[in-house]
């Protein structure tokens, strides 16, 4: 029986039933089902479930990397700034005006009050007296030609519940050097 012979017996029935067709035309059984089973359901909903736990986890790691590089930058900003400004002070302007409080926000730009403040930089002058060994047994600082203040930053501002303390020196620049 060819195919046309298969096509006008199925006309000539009337019913048209799986088993009719001819069997390139049959639908196979997987294609009848057009549903998912529940248990693909559950497996499907579980890989994406997973999915996108691992990708909430790298996002919270990656904001979390984010804060501490701004963190970071800011402080290293408040630094510098405090360093610079000592720096291009003349060496009596530089020592005569510690101790001192500066207030930065949180990207390290200076405030003119606390308001609003996230650094807090406190300026001290750590120089030892004049011709005398300092508490770390350091050799007697000439303090003439030299100043050392400290810099300690604590942030959050006010809760100040991280500390950084960083040294400088300030030297005279336009004091006349004698060798020795």
């Amino acid at each position: 029986m060819d195919m046309c012979e298969d096509k006008l017996e199925m006309s000539k029935s009337k019913s048209f039933s799986p088993t009719n067709f001819p069997p390139f035309l049959r639908p196979s059984l997987r294609a009848r089902h057009k549903a998912f089973t529940l248990v693909e359901v559950v497996v499907a909903i579980g890989v994406v479930v997973f999915g996108l736990i691992a990708i909430f986890g790298l996002m919270n790691l990656s904001l979390k990397n984010s804060r501490e590089a701004n963190l970071r930058q800011g402080l290293t900003l408040v630094i510098d700034q405090v360093n610079s400004y000592y720096q291009s002070q003349a060496f009596t302007n530089a020592l005569g005006e510690v101790p001192a409080t500066n207030f930065f926000d949180n990207v390290g730009e200076p405030l003119a009050n606390s308001s609003g403040a996230f650094f807090a930089a406190q300026i001290n002058n750590v120089t030892p007296p004049n011709g005398q060994t300092n508490a770390s047994g350091l050799p007697p600082v000439d303090t003439n030609y030299l100043g050392i203040l400290q810099l300690k930053i604590a942030w959050p501002y006010p809760a100040d519940t991280s500390t950084n303390i960083s040294v400088f020196s300030v030297l005279n620049t336009s004091a006349n050097f004698t060798g020795n």
